[in-house]
């Protein structure tokens, strides 16, 4: 008989990769009782790659679906970032006022972008559909940006790695970040405090972070977390460091990640990921009340999974190994 034969029906089944367009995600969302919310968002800012390679800009506060090389990633999440470029969707040049920290610079298109004042360098273009970014660290002052030829949908931003396109014009704007929520009765309908396991599949693409939360909890700093500075894959109180599971040699924070969380009758934790089971008693999953999706924690410092979550499935009891084992295999 399989393994899989006797797998108690799941109650919460969130498959955003199976969504291409704003519009069905956010139905998606609504159907399952996940609360979407990017700010006081008003004005089309955010933006997605769609199922045809073309760069789109989602409905004000609506969910992005994003495509990779054709591929549905599924439920892009991104945390707050700053454009401090203006009238971004065709650049021209001008002056950006930075501090002695670390800013990404991106385009689309074959033009260049020549950096003077308090950075001296260059990024060139390599295609119309092509990204091409720069991270630096300026003195502080007045980064003057010089740009030559077709330079697409621009990005200068406070960060260490680029985020999506952020369509301003005559001013700087904030997309605030990602933030998706599953709380009171939705949450209530679905959870089973005496035991479960949650299946993840997601990625990041920020290589270098302390932490960036796939799910947790705003109970407490619990869940399931990517630390891509180690690399490795948490489970757990993120703080006290336990079910931790370093990335076997050769995964990368780039590739899609799935992984098993159980909660057992008896309060241990189970996490099964990568190949490998890790097990610790620190009962963070019964103090849930509510389920975060790819948001950062508040007020920590784990950020949010500037990535995407593929699928969150959930099942109100505990799974054995062997069917972890099966769900969590390399994809």
């Amino acid at each position: 008989m399989s393994i899989l034969s006797d797998f108690p029906t799941p109650t919460l089944n969130f498959q955003p990769a199976l969504h291409k367009t704003p519009e069905q995600l956010l139905s998606h969302m609504k159907a399952l009782g996940i609360t979407f919310d990017r700010g006081s968002e008003s004005d089309e800012i955010a933006s997605y790659v769609d199922q045809f390679g073309n760069l789109q800009l989602a409905p004000a506060n609506y969910p992005r679906p994003n495509f990779v090389d054709g591929i549905n990633y599924g439920f892009l999440v991104e945390g707050l970032r700053i454009q401090l470029f203006l009238n971004s969707e065709t650049l021209s040049t001008q002056g950006v006022t930075a501090t002695a920290d670390e800013y990404t610079v991106s385009f689309f298109g074959t033009g260049t972008i020549t950096f003077s004042g308090a950075y001296s360098g260059s990024l060139v273009g390599t295609g119309e559909k092509e990204r091409v970014e720069i991270t630096f660290t300026p003195t502080a002052g007045t980064v003057t940006c010089t740009v030559s030829g077709n330079v697409k949908y621009a990005n200068f931003e406070k960060g260490a790695f680029a985020t999506s396109w952020i369509k301003s014009e005559g001013s700087t704007v904030t997309r605030s970040a990602d933030d998706a929520i599953i709380e009171g009765q939705a949450f209530l309908d679905f959870y089973n405090y005496g035991e479960g396991t949650f299946i993840v599949e997601a990625i990041s693409f920020q290589e270098e972070s302390n932490g960036a939360s796939i799910i947790s909890s705003n109970q407490g700093n619990h869940g399931v977390f990517f630390r891509n500075n180690i690399p490795r894959i948490v489970l757990g109180n993120y703080n006290a460091g336990d079910g931790n599971k370093n990335f076997p040699e050769g995964t990368t924070v780039n590739d899609f990640i799935k992984a098993g969380a159980v909660l057992y009758p008896d309060g241990v934790e189970k996490f099964h990921t990568l190949g490998s089971i890790v097990t610790n008693d620190n009962e963070g999953f019964s103090n849930y009340e509510s389920l975060l999706v790819g948001a950062s924690i508040h007020p920590s410092s784990i950020g949010a999974l500037n990535g995407h979550v593929k699928s969150i499935v959930y099942f109100p009891k505990a799974l054995t190994d062997a069917q972890l084992e099966a769900f969590t295999r390399n994809l």
